[in-house]
């Protein structure tokens, strides 16, 4: 049986904000089954504006990771329907597999107990 996902929160770690058009944001998300209150996994991301990302990319410089959004302008509905539309992506008949899936777009948090 399939166990769907849903976002339980979304935190900002760290804001960059100069205006809507440029910013940075480091990120946090804790996605977990629709039908456990306190069960999730947490993903960390990277939120830019396309007007930061060229004024501190180099001619030389190449970027190749997962755990990015660029955006345009900031909208917080876009960034969380973005994650929503990963998570129906990644959904799998096994949790964990949804979880891995997941991590090939936003970076998993290493479990610590």
């Amino acid at each position: 049986m399939i166990n769907y996902m849903q976002i339980k929160a979304i935190h900002i770690i760290q804001k960059d904000y100069v205006n809507e058009e440029d910013f940075f944001m480091e990120c946090e998300v804790f996605i977990g089954p629709e039908d456990e209150e306190y069960a999730y996994e947490v993903y960390d991301y990277n939120v830019i504006s396309l007007k930061r990302l060229t004024e501190r990319f180099n001619d030389d410089d190449v970027m190749l990771n997962r755990g990015w959004m660029i955006v345009k302008y900031y909208e917080e509905s876009e960034i969380r329907n973005k994650i929503n539309g990963i998570i129906r992506r990644c959904t799998a008949k096994d949790e964990e597999d949804t979880y891995r899936n997941i991590g090939s777009f936003l970076i998993r948090q290493e479990q610590e107990f």
